[in-house]
């Protein structure tokens, strides 16, 4: 290596946005998500506005466990899409 690629970042570092602990973390077997993940990531599309996926993860979570809080959230967000945009189930 010459002198001119010692002073190159670019040249020695790692893809950007590369971080060693990716291919670890990638490699390790992953838990199943629970109800209360499902609901917490349906949360998180909804205030995204992402509604057809804070739906999906509502209805994921109804379906591992029926008494959960997603019920009641996946009610009101569809009351919501029923009233401001009837075509959000006709695509």
């Amino acid at each position: 290596m010459t002198t001119e690629n010692a002073n190159n970042p670019k040249e020695n570092s790692e893809p950007v946005g590369y971080d060693i602990h990716d291919n670890v973390t990638a490699s390790l077997p992953r838990k199943p998500l629970t109800s209360d993940d499902f609901y917490r990531l349906g949360n998180k599309f909804r205030r995204e506005g992402k509604w057809h996926e804070a739906i999906n993860n509502y209805i994921a979570a109804i379906e591992k466990d029926p008494d959960s809080p997603a019920v009641e959230a996946r009610k009101m967000l569809e009351d919501i899409l029923g009233y401001y945009n009837k075509d959000m189930y006709n695509p």
